[in-house]
């Protein structure tokens, strides 16, 4: 799905940037043009695909094959059933690995930008989630959606302090 969700409770919360904002949304839009969300979809759906099928029994006469319980699954239930979202939220976790690509997408669209928004936002608006998240934890608050999704923020700022300090000097002037 190419769909952005950001809640207005939580840009009040942490009062961001423009330069924040813009990280934000560029992370995400890493997420939308790398596919994660239809790569998990397709991973948990090809799963219950598998084991609905395992375990396939139609009460008929003939003991299927797999490849046979396959189709019969997908006549009954029809191809749909394999990128269906009904339960949208429930692909929104991505792994370690997705998080940091979508990190790398968003430090390169922010360092190449015409608008000039300087790459550590990436690194300033983690580091406001994740003291948000430690402020939510001492008030005895539930996690938020956002927690329940994505991994820690602090390896990842970490990583992304050192892709700034990899840069030359003059790397560093010219996202000044």
């Amino acid at each position: 799905s190419g769909t952005i969700r950001i809640t207005t409770g939580l840009l009040k919360e942490l009062s961001l940037t423009n330069g924040e904002l813009a990280a934000l949304l560029a992370h995400q839009m890493g997420h939308v043009l790398m596919r994660h969300v239809s790569a998990r979809v397709i991973e948990r759906r090809t799963l219950q695909l598998f084991l609905a099928a395992l375990f396939y029994n139609d009460h008929d006469d003939h003991q299927e094959t797999f490849g046979e319980a396959v189709g019969e699954l997908v006549l009954i239930y029809g191809i749909r059933w394999l990128g269906s979202q009904e339960n949208y939220q429930q692909f929104l976790s991505f792994s370690m690995d997705q998080e940091l690509q979508a990190d790398e997408f968003c430090w390169q669209l922010l360092w190449s930008s015409e608008n000039h928004f300087h790459p550590q936002a990436l690194e300033t608006l983690l580091t406001k989630l994740g003291n948000y998240r430690s402020e939510q934890k001492l008030r005895g608050n539930v996690a938020s959606s956002w927690e329940l999704t994505h991994p820690g923020a602090g390896d990842r700022v970490v990583a992304l302090q050192r892709k700034w300090e990899d840069l030359s000097d003059d790397e560093r002037k010219r996202a000044e």
